[in-house]
């Protein structure tokens, strides 16, 4: 069956629908996930730790905020306006208790005992009194209702929170409605946040952003292809083989058990841009073997193309791939399934293109591909100047890189890491935004967890007490609180309590509980110097020798986090090293393959020492960002290689003419894949996610950064490399 015959192509086409179509099922089953869950799981003794403790204890992360706002809430109908919210909740499904201000009781200053809200309300000012004089007898009431009565906190804890997206928005939709009608015309504001909620909303930005930004770059793909081919139906070719590829990948990533989340939603829009990209540089040169009258142009332009888009996409596997180091199973998920996503779209792209040619040709259809609009279009983007500049003053040019390179190397080394809980929602957003106010109107909401054997009760009177004194009643929460009256029946106490609740208090095997500190959380850098500050004031104290170490979520992100975005420099190394020995194997050129890899990370070193100077940390996104632009900006580098290596065939040993032919033949075609890539990501920073602008952002900037390089100190370092070395020492290929 000859390719491009009758019956090949029909073959061929039916096999790429029904694979298509296997892939849109499997696309279908795609999961949004916001990977908190998952993000800090790794090989290290504070996440065994922690799951040691969740495997012991019921999570307190199923409890929901409800903060009501208003002007007082000792007016009579605005306190029973939130009582009636709280009485009809407990009637909504896996809602279990309730905790509130209305929960308290009340002593008056003659000793009579009743609820703080008695049934038959008292008049405003003389609530006003009764809250003022119940929050200096008890300061816990504190932390729901503040002193000037503007603010009010429900806590709903829920039996468990629903697994999936649709369930959760049904479950908020509920309980903001009935906020809304319990509260109707008093001037009572309502707004819910907690755990849960910030996981619902960062899901339901997830979807929102998947949508926009493969959209966004599909159709920016198509402008762009349609502008620099000058061709309508180049365009079209390009943008069906570049969805393929998308489709293709998306599938097989599904298929690997992949998932959307926060690290991971911008990886299919960006194999969607790199597909353009690579479909545009293969369009071109099938483009011009066409216009040249060459034989079998198809064939020979995808033999002239596919070693260098085969390399390329290996070192954009390799810097995806090199992410599998980290000890973060999100971070390792991203890398394994963007390693196959990768080589999955070069595949595809290297299949449909010509498939599509081929089908043209079969049909007497290739004339209309050789378009002077076309060929006018691509000489613009020759970077004749620049090039210029390299040939015209090699030493200065590779000098001055140099030096570049080497101080934007030594402010990178200084670049800090941030990281934060929150920051994958923007900080006005309502939840975070609630979480906030709560902090700063009632309590801190971040809490770090200590384990301590309920008895003897003698020893956790004592150690409640002494935490008590050290960071403030107020702060120290536990089962202690609960069974301070008559700890000798904790039992009893425990069992009248909602089982939810008394089951975040003591294990399993009811041997030990949980004290709770409250911490005002601002991000990981501060709480893991929080936890440096108090460990060893705890361990001095000979009342607390029971008390297990700290651990929690907001302890497990604190002190991974930092372990986790360090190993982005590992990755990193990994790949640079991993990438030059493959050029270097290819060309059969040690010393050339090392040599050009300088100009691919002078890149990320500049955005690098850019970040230092704007005060940005390295986080979790942009650690991402930066290893992944380095394995994508490596491919303009391989393409001029591949020049080089055409031109080897008949002149072995590289020269200055060499070098200069390979950048100009290859300048219109970095260009275009540079603004493509560029334009393609432009969709970030209109995100409502901050990961996204900065992913965005940061890769941008690599990326034209990257195209400088190749066209600027690249040519001129590869020159004075002619000066300098032997004869022997610039041979490429065999």
């Amino acid at each position: 069956m000859p390719i491009g015959s009758r019956r090949f192509l029909v073959f061929a086409w039916a096999l790429t629908i029904c694979l298509s179509a296997i892939m849109a099922i499997s696309v279908t089953r795609l999961a949004f996930n916001d990977g908190l869950s998952t993000a800090f799981e790794s090989d290290t003794e504070t996440f065994r730790a922690f799951q040691n403790f969740s495997e012991r204890f019921n999570s307190d992360g199923a409890e929901i905020l409800v903060l009501f706002h208003t002007d007082d809430f000792a007016h009579p109908q605005k306190n029973t306006a939130v009582e009636t919210f709280i009485t009809e909740a407990q009637f909504i499904e896996n809602v279990s208790a309730v905790l509130s201000p209305f929960s308290f009781q009340y002593t008056s200053p003659e000793g009579v005992e009743d609820f703080l809200f008695p049934y038959q309300r008292p008049a405003q000012s003389e609530m006003a009194q009764r809250l003022s004089h119940a929050q200096a007898q008890n300061p816990r009431l504190g932390t729901l209702i503040s002193p000037d009565r503007q603010h009010l906190l429900v806590v709903i804890s829920l039996t468990s929170y629903p697994e999936t997206g649709p369930d959760q928005q049904v479950l908020l939709a509920q309980l903001n409605e009935l906020a809304t009608a319990s509260t109707a015309d008093l001037g009572i504001n309502a707004a819910l946040s907690g755990y849960p909620v910030l996981r619902t909303e960062t899901v339901r930005l997830l979807f929102q952003e998947f949508i926009w930004l493969n959209v966004f770059g599909a159709v920016m793909g198509l402008t762009l292809a349609v502008l620099t081919l000058g061709n309508l139906g180049l365009g079209i070719i390009t943008t069906l083989s570049s969805g393929l590829a998308l489709l293709w990948a998306a599938g097989a990533m599904v298929f690997l058990g992949f998932q959307i989340n926060v690290i991971t939603v911008a990886l299919p829009a960006l194999i969607l841009i790199l597909s353009f990209a690579e479909a545009i540089h293969l369009v071109l040169e099938i483009r011009q073997q066409i216009a040249d009258g060459r034989a079998n142009p198809i064939h020979r332009a995808v033999r002239r193309i596919f070693p260098a888009a085969g390399l390329a996409a290996i070192t954009t596997g390799i810097a995806l791939g090199s992410l599998m180091l980290s000890p973060s199973a999100l971070i390792y998920q991203l890398g394994f399934a963007g390693l196959f996503a990768t080589l999955i779209s070069t595949i595809t792209i290297f299949t449909i293109v010509p498939l599509v040619f081929l089908t043209l040709g079969y049909f007497n259809r290739l004339s209309w591909v050789n378009t002077d609009a076309g060929l006018r279009m691509q000489r613009r983007f020759g970077l004749g100047g620049l090039i210029k500049i390299a040939q015209v003053a090699p030493v200065k040019t590779c000098a001055s890189g140099l030096v570049i390179f080497a101080t934007s190397l030594c402010i990178y080394a200084q670049l800090p890491y941030s990281y934060s809980l929150y920051e994958g929602l923007k900080p006005n957003a309502e939840p975070v935004a609630t979480l906030r106010t709560i902090e700063t109107q009632l309590s801190p909401i971040g809490t770090i967890k200590f384990e301590h054997p309920i008895e003897p009760i003698d020893q956790l009177k004592q150690a409640t007490i002494a935490l008590r004194g050290e960071f403030g009643a107020q702060n120290i929460l536990g089962l202690y609180d609960v069974i301070e009256d008559d700890p000798l029946n904790w039992r009893q106490t425990l069992a009248a309590l909602p089982l939810p609740l008394s089951q975040q208090l003591i294990s399993h095997d009811a041997t030990s509980t949980v004290i709770t500190l409250v911490h005002p959380y601002q991000n990981s850098g501060a709480t893991a110097a929080y936890l440096g500050e108090i460990t060893p004031r705890i361990a001095s104290m000979p009342q607390l020798a029971a008390l297990g170490p700290p651990t929690g979520a907001l302890v497990l992100s604190s002190l991974t986090s930092r372990e986790m975005l360090s190993a982005f420099a590992r990755c990193f190394l990994f790949a640079v090293l991993i990438s030059g020995v493959l050029i270097s194997w290819w060309l059969r050129n040690a010393i050339i393959g090392i040599c050009v890899m300088i100009p691919n990370v002078l890149p990320i070193t500049v955005v690098g020492s850019v970040m230092v100077f704007l005060d940005y940390g390295l986080s979790f996104s942009s650690g991402v960002a930066l290893t992944i632009a380095f394995g994508i900006a490596i491919d303009d580098t391989v393409h001029v290689l591949n020049r080089l290596r055409i031109q080897a065939k008949e002149t072995p040993h590289m020269a200055p003419h060499m070098i200069l032919n390979a950048v100009r033949q290859t300048a219109p075609a970095l260009m275009i894949s540079s603004l493509i890539l560029v334009m393609g990501l432009l969709g970030n920073f209109v995100s409502e996610m901050p990961p996204l602008a900065i992913f965005g952002g940061l890769s941008i900037g690599v990326f034209i950064m990257a195209l400088l390089s190749d066209v600027l100190f690249l040519p001129a370092l590869l020159i004075c490399l002619t000066q300098i070395l032997p004869a022997k020492f610039l041979r490429i290929g065999k």
